[in-house]
């Protein structure tokens, strides 16, 4: 039987210099009865790289239902995730980057496909966590943010689906654009799909529509203490920083004028 963690893990590895939010994806996938054909999954890489539309959504009783054309099927990769308008993401980033977000409002689109075609190291998307410290490591400011009311997000179980089924663990790790052209091809269709967001892990999301976020900004020491009652003893120093106010000034003066 297929070990989806051993695959996922190789995936990590081979995105790990496109895309550091892939290397997240991989914890305790099990895709129980799952059958691969292997001309059908080469038939999929093909489709994946020419960027063919392969995926449908369709509204059923039981929820949104994400589908794919595999080989002469239509297979049912299950119910996707609609989120609620009260779901709350952080984001770390540096303080140039941060400051300009804040002042235009959001990330804009551009910017999320940017990244989806590989043109920043983040690759794969605008990330945003639902915990504001296991991403610190990516800047030294945080801001918050809410998704969108019922923002359509692929779980990292259909994800993973669509990983085996293409046995994209065959391709070679010295194809690298390969896989990256995939993984973009992937990522756009769903835009086109109007999928706002994939889930990652149990706390990280890649955001695929600007539009799925609203405003970036500053969080309360409220926002933070709301889902870290007790700080852990690895909290990184800069979230103390925010909670005792300690801001860059240039970071202090922005958000003061989007207050007033």
């Amino acid at each position: 039987m297929f070990s989806i963690i051993k695959f996922l893990l190789f995936f990590s590895i081979a995105f790990l210099e496109a895309s550091n939010s892939y290397s997240l994806i991989c914890n305790d996938v099990h895709l129980p009865n799952l059958v691969r054909n292997n001309e059908y999954a080469l038939q999929t890489q093909n489709n994946l790289i020419l960027g063919k539309p392969i995926f449908s959504l369709k509204q059923e009783s039981n929820g949104i239902r994400l589908y794919m054309e595999y080989g002469n099927q239509k297979l049912d990769l299950g119910s996707i995730n609609q989120l609620s308008g009260e779901t709350q993401a952080f984001h770390w980033g540096p303080v140039k980057e941060q400051i300009y977000i804040m002042k235009a409002g959001t990330v804009n689109q551009r910017s999320v496909e940017e990244r989806i075609n590989g043109r920043d190291r983040a690759g794969g998307g605008f990330y945003v966590s639902l915990s504001p410290i296991d991403s610190a490591s990516f800047g030294d400011v945080l801001t918050v943010t809410k998704f969108s009311t019922k923002t359509l997000e692929v779980p990292r179980k259909i994800y993973a689906k669509i990983l085996f089924l293409a046995d994209i663990e065959s391709v070679a790790i010295e194809k690298m654009d390969i896989i990256s052209k995939m993984r973009r091809n992937i990522n756009l269709a769903f835009i086109q799909l109007r999928i706002g967001s994939i889930e990652i892990n149990g706390t990280w999301k890649t955001l695929l529509l600007q539009s799925a976020l609203s405003n970036l900004s500053v969080p309360t020491s409220n926002q933070i203490l709301d889902i870290l009652p007790t700080l852990p003893p690895t909290s990184p120093p800069a979230l103390r920083l925010f909670l005792e106010k300690e801001l860059p000034p240039e970071l202090n003066a922005v958000q003061s004028r989007l207050r007033n």
